[in-house]
């Protein structure tokens, strides 16, 4: 049985899949980005730490294109821009570029693999606030969870 989910052709890259189609596509996307992860950590263990940067971030960007299946692309994009998520959106795809700027740039290791962790760690807990974003008092519950004041 085909379920169709109300969706624009304008508004999907694929207007013809099933709903369960498309969460496949997501759950897809999600796994990719998740193995993308793993192999550079690997790289993180090799020594090679460029490598690890971008295919860490790019693990968390091919996540981020599954919810294209989701609602398509356009959709996205206005819902990522919209007034409410602009300063999140802003602060993940910060920490993305950070991230690889520091492993690109910091030549001593030590203080250079303590920085991409961090960096890295940032850019993992704006991925979690920029997805609570989507959820429904997702942030809220973030928010009462950890005690966060701001935003």
């Amino acid at each position: 049985m085909a379920l169709n989910i109300a969706l624009p052709a304008a508004d999907s890259c694929c207007p013809k899949l099933t709903l369960f189609e498309r969460i496949y596509g997501w759950i897809g996307c999600l796994c990719i980005g998740v193995v993308l992860n793993l192999v550079g950590s690997g790289f993180w263990t090799a020594g090679n730490r460029p490598a690890f940067a971008i295919i860490y971030t790019s693990g968390n960007c091919v996540s981020i294109l599954g919810s294209f299946f989701l609602m398509g692309p356009k959709r996205q994009c206005r819902r990522i821009t919209a007034a409410r998520r602009r300063i999140t959106v802003l602060i993940y795809f910060s920490t993305m570029v950070l991230t690889i700027v520091v492993a690109l740039t910091c030549k001593q290791l030590v203080y250079c693999g303590l920085l991409l962790l961090f960096t890295m760690f940032l850019q993992w807990c704006a991925m979690v606030w920029y997805t609570a974003s989507f959820i429904p008092y997702g942030q809220k519950i973030l928010r009462k969870t950890f005690g966060i004041v701001a935003f």
